[in-house]
């Protein structure tokens, strides 16, 4: 009862307020009492004679960066590593694959796969214009043409550069505005380190734009096949060139693959003329001696006109055609009749005996990359009716074959056509 009559004041008491408390706690623990935010910021600004709590966290922020350093962007950190080691500067995510289409028709239709050599399921790359161009320092053979050019990328070596153009001509090239000319240009700048550039182009303009000037247009038109070469040849010679490169090679364009009897529908397939327009094509014009005569007169044309130009000429018309028929060798023709193309893989062989400098960049195993490519490709055309000889002897054994083994082979291949109809029927 003592006890509680002592306490009952205290007990009666109302609670303490939180300032009271601090305050009986800084007198019990000799503490100074805590200061405000408005205080904090007080003592900053008193510190660093500063008011304004941005400018606090500039100046803090400067004084980190006095102790520790000013760090430097990638770009100053990768121009003095190249400086201080002699290491050029190459940028690897370049993509120079360019498709750039021309105000000119476009000879690619689906109907006819074998335009793009290989499996034809492949992703479209968007065409880097010349503003976007990047050096590659790496790139010391450069090649440049129409579709004919890509069979040189099988050869897999960082030194290798490829920019075909899908559908592009040589007429194309003589115009000051055309865009694969402005892009050419634009690439060869930025290759500072290159010794040969190799150039293709013509093929087009031979096999395909002839019939479309002169049966596909309102206003008809002959191609002078000649001027066109000439002007070609003038426009290689006219580049300006790094220093290092010591050749420069213009290819002639590629014998005619198709028979007489598919010339039609191979100008309907590639798009050039519509079935209407290819009735009006005399059989003289889709013979195979007026489409010799032209491969003859536009590489004749490049030869003259490359030997006063001091520039590298070179075709393959002799190797790949049968002397007496003057047709395309068995070795280099495509399962499709339709296809104006030749074979890639024998065709690389045959230049990669003409050039050590070519031959020396190919891997170990070559020849059997060149069968997987080959088998490959044939998968995408499982309705040919004709096979490739490469296919069942081999890609070397396909070009070293004599002609009078051709003959046998020709008749072996009618012979199965023959079993294979008879089959379905």
């Amino acid at each position: 009862d003592n006890i509680t009559f002592r306490l009952s004041p205290l007990l009666n008491m109302p609670p303490a307020s939180d300032a009271t408390r601090m305050n009986l706690r800084a007198t019990r623990f000799d503490a100074v009492k805590r200061s405000t935010e408005v205080e904090k910021k007080a003592a900053r600004a008193a510190r660093f004679g500063i008011v304004n709590e941005k400018e606090v966290r500039t100046s803090q922020e400067k004084t980190k960066l006095a102790r520790s350093g000013t760090p430097k962007p990638f770009e100053l950190l990768k121009q003095s590593r190249a400086a201080r080691f002699g290491i050029p500067i190459v940028d690897t995510k370049e993509k120079c694959i360019p498709n750039v289409g021309t105000k000119e028709k476009c000879f690619d239709r689906e109907i006819s796969v074998a335009y793009s050599h290989g499996p034809s399921k492949r992703r479209r790359r968007r065409s880097p214009s010349p503003s976007n161009i990047r050096p590659q320092c790496s790139k010391r053979i450069c090649f440049f043409g129409d579709s004919f050019i890509r069979k040189f990328g099988l050869v897999k070596h960082q030194s290798i550069d490829i920019q075909g153009y899908k559908g592009a001509t040589a007429k194309g090239l003589t115009r000051a505005d055309n865009q694969n000319r402005k892009h050419c240009v634009k690439v060869i700048q930025n290759r500072p380190n290159a010794e040969r550039f190799v150039f293709n182009f013509g093929n087009v303009d031979v096999h395909l734009s002839h019939y479309y000037c002169l049966y596909g247009k309102i206003k008809e038109e002959t191609l002078n096949l000649k001027v066109i070469a000439e002007e070609y040849v003038d426009f290689v010679a006219s580049l300006s060139l790094p220093s290092l490169t010591s050749e420069v090679i213009i290819l002639g364009v590629y014998p005619s693959a198709a028979e007489d009897r598919f010339v039609q529908k191979s100008l309907v397939s590639y798009g050039s003329l519509t079935e209407e327009e290819v009735a009006k094509i005399p059989s003289e014009d889709v013979s195979l001696s007026a489409r010799r005569k032209r491969v003859e007169d536009f590489n004749c044309a490049l030869r003259q006109r490359c030997k006063s130009h001091n520039i590298g000429y070179a075709d393959a018309v002799e190797e790949m055609t049968d002397p007496q028929t003057g047709r395309l060798r068995e070795a280099f023709r495509d399962v499709s009749d339709h296809n104006i193309h030749v074979v890639w893989e024998t065709t690389i062989l045959l230049w990669m005996r003409r050039w050590p400098w070519y031959s020396r960049l190919a891997p170990r195993g070559f020849e059997e990359d060149m069968k997987r490519t080959l088998a490959a490709y044939l998968k995408t055309k499982p309705w040919a009716e004709r096979t490739q000889i490469a296919e069942k002897i081999g890609v070397h054994a396909a070009l070293n074959l004599e002609n009078n083994y051709n003959e046998s082979y020709q008749a072996q291949t009618a012979t199965n056509r023959k079993r294979k109809r008879n089959k379905l029927a």
